[in-house]
Formats: structure tokens, C-alpha cells, sequence
């Protein structure tokens, strides 16, 4: 017997089993910490994003804590970018049309934009990592994490290259 879970219903699945940390986490993510301007609105936002993946999750949050708490984290992730996007839209719609505003209102925010761009390359990164093998995936990680040169790569992974004696003889010339 399936029962249709509500927005209600996760909202207080999310105070019950405080889970607020995953959206935090989110939030720190996206560069967005407590006393930025956006801060409040932003952690509303995690809250519904939260609720709403507690209602659309096939399987029962309870019997699957940590499968939940993964889709969630990334629900809410993608909502907040979402939500960044929209606002950022909204602000240059803003000062696009009216030109009687005070210029101090409509300065844009360099922390709301470095979290977008910031948002994307780690969607970016996710994406490539996802889809690259397993060699590929340890090479990512070696240039990202610890920011190895291509030469320290290939000596940490004994990596010998395509090339025989013979073409590195005909590349000298």
C-alpha cells in the first residue's frame, strides 16, 4: 500500500531527523554563508527543495536513509542553482528596465555570480568525472585535487606513454 507523501510531510521529516545540514552543506557550496544577503531566502529555498524530495523519492525514505539523503542533497543542489540563476535573471531584468533606481541597488553581486560560475564547474566536473574511466577519473582526480603537473601524473602512475624507441627517434629529428 503506497501513501502519497506531501510537502508537509517532509518539511517535518526534515526538522524530525535534522537533516538542515544538507543544506547547509549546499549553501556553503554555492558560497553562500550566514549574513550574506541572499543567506535567508536561500536556506528557505534548501527547505522546499528538501520537501519536495522527500514527496517525489520512489522508495521509502525511512527504510532508505542513505539513498535518500543523496538525492535529496542533490535536489536541493540543483534547486538553489536553479534558484541563483533565477534571481541573478530577475536583478538584470531589474536594472535593464528601470533606470530611475538608485545605481548603488543595482550593483550586481560578485558572490552570487562566483557561486553560479562556481555551481557550474562543479556540475561540470560531476559530469565528466561520471562519465570517464577509471584511469581517467584517478587523472582528474590528481589534477584537481592535488594539483599535479602532467609529469608528476605520469611518474605517480608509472605511465610509459604510446610512444617506442623508434617514433621517439623520428620526433627528435
Amino acid at each position: 500500500m503506497s501513501t502519497q507523501r506531501t510537502i508537509r510531510d517532509g518539511l517535518t521529516y526534515l526538522i524530525v531527523n535534522q537533516h538542515d545540514r544538507l543544506i547547509g552543506q549546499n549553501l556553503s557550496q554555492l558560497h553562500l554563508y550566514p549574513g550574506h544577503q541572499n543567506y535567508d531566502d536561500a536556506y528557505q529555498e534548501g527547505c522546499l527543495a528538501y520537501a519536495k524530495a522527500y514527496q517525489t523519492f520512489t522508495q521509502s525514505p525511512e527504510d532508505h536513509p542513505d539513498h535518500f539523503r543523496a538525492y535529496a542533497y542533490r535536489q536541493i543542489k540543483w534547486a538553489l542553482i536553479d534558484w541563483l540563476r533565477k534571481t541573478k535573471r530577475q536583478l538584470d531584468h531589474q536594472a535593464a528596465s528601470n533606470d530611475e533606481v538608485d545605481p548603488w541597488l543595482l550593483t550586481p553581486d560578485p558572490k552570487t555570480d562566483l557561486a553560479i560560475a562556481n555551481a557550474e564547474i562543479q556540475t561540470t566536473i560531476a559530469k565528466l568525472y561520471y562519465f570517464s574511466t577509471p584511469l581517467q577519473q584517478q587523472y582528474l582526480d590528481l589534477i584537481l585535487r592535488e594539483d599535479l603537473s602532467n609529469g608528476e601524473i605520469a611518474k605517480r602512475l608509472a605511465f610509459r606513454g604510446p610512444l617506442s624507441m623508434a617514433s621517439a627517434g623520428a620526433c627528435k629529428k
